[in-house]
């Protein structure tokens, strides 16, 4: 193979690396964020997330214990599912959601009709909502729950959309929760 020969490829090679390069920081620059997948699932039936201790949360965004007559009552969740690993996208997920149930249902909320509750999937005794929601990534899940039974449930899949847009996800979160209060199985 001749020298000039050489070279040509070796100046192919340099321009292939350099477009790789550059299109792999564009990407990252101004891709929108993408779900994050979540761990296997294993089997067991679903029942509602249960309130757990955050080390790495807030006080404020914990559930306050509810008096034993509340548990009997029909009542609305709210649960934001994360796990370990927790990006700033995920952090707007858990605020936004909270900021959004305390301006639209603060009485609900203070009452217990309404408990927002953070579940992280990545401990080993929440594994089991991966299966029970088909979890594939973060999300928020709403379930009507009576009797400590649940009865509907539903995955609002649209937080990742509507992340970008502060107004448009509060009023996804909000409609999602007055729709639940609005067809309560009472």
């Amino acid at each position: 193979m001749s020298r000039k020969n050489k070279n040509i490829i070796n100046a192919v090679l340099i321009i292939f690396i350099v477009a790789s390069a550059a299109y792999l920081v564009a990407d990252q620059i101004f891709s929108k964020p993408q779900p994050a997948p979540v761990q296997s699932p294993s089997s067991q039936p679903a029942q509602p997330p249960q309130a757990q201790s955050q080390p790495d949360q807030p006080e404020s965004t914990q559930p306050a214990p509810q008096p034993a007559e509340k548990l009997a009552d029909s009542k609305i969740i709210v649960c934001y599912f994360y796990g370990d690993v927790r990006c700033p996208t995920c952090r707007k997920f858990e605020t936004y959601t909270k900021q959004a149930l305390d301006e639209a249902f603060a009485d609900e909320l203070a009452d217990g009709r309404i408990e927002y509750r953070l579940v992280n999937v990545d401990r080993n005794e929440n594994k089991h909502y991966i299966n029970d929601y088909q979890l594939y990534t973060k999300t928020i899940i709403i379930a009507e729950s009576k009797d400590q039974q649940q009865l509907r449930w539903k995955n609002l899949e649209k937080i990742w959309k509507l992340v970008g847009n502060k107004p448009k996800f509060f009023d996804y979160i909000q409609t999602q929760v007055h729709d639940y209060l609005g067809a309560q199985s009472l």
